[in-house]
């Protein structure tokens, strides 16, 4: 059984901006992967692969135009290509519904980062996040690893976040 939990992170200004730039740094490399994938599969080679998808972000993130990709750990790309990957081989499997191109406006704002560069200090409330610093967090349990950040709407839900 999966556990998931939720925290409120508060981030400054800055952090914002930086997790902004994350969702859509990876909306970005989705799309990209999406579109060469469709390109491949239409012009006769059957499909590239993951780690083809992997070489071709690495070059782009070489182009000086795309230089803003590297503002972002690379592994949080990776993990985009990753989704992209599975929702491919699970529209050919199965027959479901043909990955769609993610919006600004319409898709959920999640990035992934690596959990062995993610580190937590539960006495202090906050979390350290690659190429950011440390965010403070609104803790209500202890855990041992979460790397999923996602975006969602400001609501109060109970009490407010309370530190020792």
């Amino acid at each position: 059984m999966i556990t998931t939990y939720k925290f409120k992170m508060n981030p400054t200004a800055s952090q914002k901006e930086y997790f902004s730039k994350c969702f859509g740094s990876a909306r970005f490399v989705y799309n990209h992967a999406l579109k060469e994938k469709m390109n491949a599969y239409s012009s006769g080679k059957k499909s590239l692969s993951f780690f083809d998808l992997c070489t071709n972000i690495r070059e782009l993130r070489r182009q000086p135009e795309y230089g803003w990709l590297n503002d972002v750990p690379a592994m949080t790309l990776n993990y985009s290509l990753l989704n992209l990957d599975n929702a491919y081989k699970h529209f050919f499997k199965t027959k479901g519904g043909f990955p769609h191109f993610k919006s600004k406006k319409r898709s959920r704002d999640a990035v992934k980062f690596d959990p062995p560069s993610v580190k937590y200090d539960f006495m202090n409330f906050r979390v350290r996040i690659p190429k950011l610093g440390w965010v403070k967090i609104c803790q209500h349990r202890y855990f041992d690893s979460a790397a999923v950040i996602s975006r969602s709407e400001e609501r109060r839900v109970g009490k407010e976040c309370r530190s020792r």
